[in-house]
């Protein structure tokens, strides 16, 4: 049989972006580069999906979605650069309170308050105050023990407040416990506001945070039923997948019926409950097909070490 050399061949697989695909968010692409809408609203003028424009510009247009953040640089930079490595203060950010925190931090300043440094450089108190206390608490610190030295101090409290500490207790307690839980879950779990309980943790609690996001980096591409992801999430079925697939599971485990049958039999997708037994109860598919990484016997109950099979009887004759 003749097999053709196509290696001085052109191939015709193009890696770039399809045509039609590009046609599909230019106009999302223009709104992106001309405007500061959010992305939410420049899908809805352009009538695309979020998450679909949302690829597509990070896989294509990855500086122009920087650049939305006030980072630029170009393109062999980009592809280095993950978004979720963006935690502390953004650029635009750090230049804008640049110079109040430089005075904050100054002997210079050390007569005014926070709030009269802000006014000063045309800034709102809170939102300084905010900025040092989550990426600055050592200048706070400083100022306290200066301006008492000084006898500068104004006898305010500072720190946590009593209500607040009272109102988050439970919150910190489950936080800190063995078993990782989101701070949504706690919220929600604890009735209290879920921003609320972020900011105390960041301004009060911050090696609690940082012990959370080296768990969290732990997990990344470590999915194991029962544990954590990199988004702090259980990798574990839904409850409604579980209710879905209960009756089906159950025949599966107390019958010897087929997964085809038991998928007929209960009115599940057939490709879905394999897929939920190959990702959830893989040790049932095991049991069933004897297979040896199985410790014991699904029949005998002994281990397959001990099993001994019968002598075959020699049909060979001389």
């Amino acid at each position: 049989m003749n097999i053709p050399d196509n290696r001085d061949s052109p191939c015709n697989r193009s890696r770039g972006i399809r045509p039609e695909t590009e046609e599909k968010y230019r106009q999302a692409i223009e709104l992106c580069r001309s405007t500061r809408l959010s992305c939410a609203e420049i899908c809805r003028i352009s009538k695309v999906t979020v998450s679909g424009f949302q690829r597509y510009l990070s896989q294509y247009h990855r500086p122009l979605l920087l650049a939305r953040y006030d980072i630029t640089c170009d393109k062999e930079e980009a592809s280095h650069i993950k978004l979720s490595q963006l935690r502390g203060q953004l650029p635009a950010t750090r230049a804008k309170y640049k110079d109040a925190i430089e005075a904050c931090g100054s002997l210079d300043y050390i007569e005014y308050n926070v709030s009269q440094i802000a006014r000063r450089f045309g800034l709102n108190g809170t939102d300084l105050g905010r900025q040092l206390r989550t990426h600055y608490p050592g200048i706070i610190e400083w100022r306290e023990k200066v301006r008492k030295r000084l006898g500068l101090n104004d006898n305010l409290p500072r720190g946590t407040r009593k209500v607040c500490k009272e109102q988050y207790a439970e919150a910190v307690k489950l936080l800190r416990a063995d078993r990782y839980i989101t701070v949504q879950e706690v919220a929600e779990r604890c009735n209290v506001s879920y921003s609320g309980l972020e900011q105390h943790l960041i301004f009060y609690h911050k090696e609690l945070v940082e012990n959370r996001i080296k768990i969290r980096e732990r997990a990344v591409r470590q999915q194991r039923k029962g544990k954590i992801t990199g988004r702090g999430t259980l990798h574990a079925a839904t409850p409604e997948t579980i209710t879905k697939y209960a009756e089906a599971l159950h025949l599966y485990r107390t019958t010897p019926m087929s997964a085809r049958k038991i998928a007929k039999q209960t009115g599940v997708s057939i490709r879905g409950f394999y897929d939920y037994l190959q990702t959830w109860h893989k040790d049932l598919i095991c049991k069933r097909k004897a297979s040896l990484t199985r410790k014991v016997s699904p029949w005998t109950g002994r281990p397959f070490g001990n099993i001994t099979l019968p002598p075959q009887p020699n049909t060979l004759t001389p």
